[in-house]
């Protein structure tokens, strides 16, 4: 009995100190999708929930405007999803979501362009131009202690969401284990020198 009682206690330990050294909720248990599911689907309480996963970078007086930089743990993704599909979207779909991609953290960069920057536009004739392309000159850093590369990066044209008619959205795509504890440092910046930072701390996200 002695000794299955210290088996118990190293591994409640242990199961203790992987969680403290995630920063933000990761694997979520079934409960936790449920809970995340819950908020994305509340209208009225779900919106200050994501205010803490958004940063709203200072404008620049000239170049791009990096609108908002949003921090995407695998808890808000659920949330998001189940804020975005409204209709027909019931709690087994987020679960399904959430199997799919269960340690994916995303960090969106939602740029504008501006009165005094555009979008670079393909040469005429050009057949090999990508989404990616209208990024040139473009640089984007995510690090803690230091630098964390991407996984993958990817971009979708937006439609709304800016006062001109170019805007483009950026996904760097990471691992949640490439997360510890403490603050998040996200910064971009644009082709004219042009920076935007934004601090998260990881500390105080699901």
């Amino acid at each position: 009995m002695r000794s299955f009682t210290k088996a118990l206690f190293a591994f409640a330990a242990c199961a203790f100190l992987v969680q403290a050294a995630n920063a933000f909720l990761n694997p979520l248990t079934p409960e936790q999708v449920d809970e995340a599911y819950s908020i994305g689907r509340d209208a009225d309480h779900g919106q200050a929930f994501f205010q803490h996963y958004i940063h709203f970078p200072a404008p620049q007086p000239t170049g791009p405007d990096v609108h908002l930089i949003e921090f995407e743990t695998p808890f808000e993704q659920v949330a998001r999803r189940a804020q975005e599909h409204w209709a027909n979207y019931d709690r087994l779909d987020a679960e399904r979501d959430y199997a799919a991609n269960p340690s994916q953290v995303i960090v969106r960069v939602f740029i504008c362009g501006s009165r005094t920057f555009s979008f670079p536009q393909p040469p005429s004739g050009t057949t090999s131009w990508q989404d990616k392309d209208y990024l040139r000159g473009f640089a984007f850093d995510v690090s803690q202690s230091e630098l964390i590369q991407p996984e993958k990066f990817s971009v979708r044209r937006a439609s709304l969401g800016c006062a001109e008619s170019d805007a483009l959205e950026a996904f760097l795509h990471f691992s949640a284990q490439q997360f510890g504890p403490g603050i998040a440092k996200v910064e971009v910046i644009g082709p004219g020198g042009q920076t935007f930072r934004a601090d998260f701390d990881l500390d105080d996200l699901k």
